[in-house]
């Protein structure tokens, strides 16, 4: 598939920002958000931008925007607007979870506010993450891997920007450390066993083997599908080179997982200037790192049509 830009930004950049909003929700309701003074309201306002802007970028991909109301009538049947009634929903939540932890009036409030946070952000990411898993023409993401791989990167980079955020304000709760060192263990071996599991997929669509005409030998059109290019083909007739997905696949695994795990980690031995550099750098890692992956993620994906356009 043609990775646009936008389909990575928006995955990137809301996948963090609901990850976070989770997180913090967690947080509430186990009453164990770091004590400083300003840091839910932030770390709440932060995660509401980050969403903001994923959703945002996604905008750049619809090819008829004016047409986005009707789509979201259409969550009985559609993983799309399912996601953007959940996603929607999200923000209004947020920005009250972030004025109740503002307030300190008392507890009952954040853990409810935060109770339904973490469940909207958890549903839009689920959502998201079915529109492509759904999908049974294009193997590469109708497979059991795709859904916990979306939640765990979110939980993970999510786990990262509170560590960041908590160290800025000075106070590093211990489990936020342990929670998101678990994160990126789990999310790379999620990881690795998808890319397991799309290199044991066939190299290319076979015409033989759609239409179950293998046993009388090879097939071949005689006329092609379409006589001049169309959308699916020219969103799903790109194909990338192994020797580039194994580099990129590499230097997505140093930089999403090998450089935070260590940084992070390193949270409780560190304090002040030093702190914020690491966590900084955890999170800019994973940004780049998560940037790559999820290009790879669009850029690895072959479509069934690709038996008839490109056969």
């Amino acid at each position: 598939m043609y990775p646009a830009l936008s389909l990575i930004l928006f995955t990137t950049l809301s996948g963090a920002g609901f990850g976070l909003l989770g997180l913090l929700g967690l947080l509430a309701m186990g009453g164990l958000m770091p004590a400083a003074a300003g840091f839910g309201p932030v770390a709440a306002l932060a995660a509401l931008a980050l969403i903001v802007a994923g959703l945002g970028a996604s905008t750049r991909h619809l090819g008829r925007p004016g047409r986005l109301p009707l789509a979201l009538t259409q969550w009985r049947t559609s993983w799309l607007s399912r996601e953007a009634l959940t996603a929607s929903a999200s923000m209004p939540v947020a920005l009250a979870f972030a004025l109740s932890l503002g307030e300190r009036s008392g507890a009952v409030l954040p853990i409810i506010i935060g109770g339904l946070a973490a469940a909207l952000a958890t549903a839009s990411v689920v959502c998201t993450a079915m529109i492509y898993a759904t999908l049974r023409p294009i193997p590469h993401w109708c497979n059991s891997l795709v859904l916990p791989c979306f939640l765990l990167l979110a939980a993970m980079t999510g786990g990262l920007l509170l560590v960041l955020l908590a160290v800025c304000f000075g106070a590093v709760p211990p489990c936020v450390v342990a929670l998101t060192i678990v994160a990126i263990l789990a999310a790379w071996t999620a990881k690795f066993a998808y890319w397991r599991q799309v290199d044991g997929l066939p190299a290319r669509s076979d015409l033989a083997g759609r239409e179950g005409l293998g046993r009388l030998g090879p097939l071949r059109l005689l006329d092609p599908a379409l006589s001049f290019g169309g959308f699916t083909v020219a969103e799903m007739g790109r194909a990338v080179c192994p020797p580039l997905v194994r580099r990129l696949r590499r230097v997505a695994v140093v930089l999403l997982f090998a450089v935070p795990l260590p940084l992070t980690a390193l949270q409780p031995l560190l304090a002040g200037t030093p702190a914020v550099l690491a966590a900084g750098c955890a999170v800019l890692a994973a940004a780049i790192g998560g940037g790559v992956e999820r290009w790879l993620f669009f850029a690895e994906a072959r479509h069934a049509c690709r038996a008839w356009y490109a056969g």
